[in-house]
């Protein structure tokens, strides 16, 4: 899917970062910040971040990742700039 899409011939590299986020944290994000209460949808995102935290690459493409469950808004923000940054070198 990254490997085959349409814009990846216009660029050398394709980097992507994926923002994972502790289990508990996970349920309590989308409970109270978001009022999702289908179990179905919980349980796919906490298996969608799992996936993430449990490998590294998906269907080939390699990946980083970024554990943002202490950090506020404006303080990922940050460190997804600088990851970003740290790819231009």
């Amino acid at each position: 899917m990254l490997s085959r899409a349409y814009g990846t011939r216009f660029f050398s590299d394709i980097f992507v970062l994926a923002l994972t986020v502790g289990e508990q944290e996970l349920r309590r994000r989308m409970a109270e910040g978001r009022g999702i209460t289908d179990t179905g949808w919980i349980q796919s995102s906490l298996d969608y971040d799992r996936y993430f935290r449990e490998h590294d690459k998906i269907e080939g493409v390699p990946y980083d990742t970024l554990e943002v469950s202490g950090l506020t808004v404006e303080e990922a923000a940050w460190e997804v700039g600088r990851w970003a940054l740290s790819k231009l070198s």
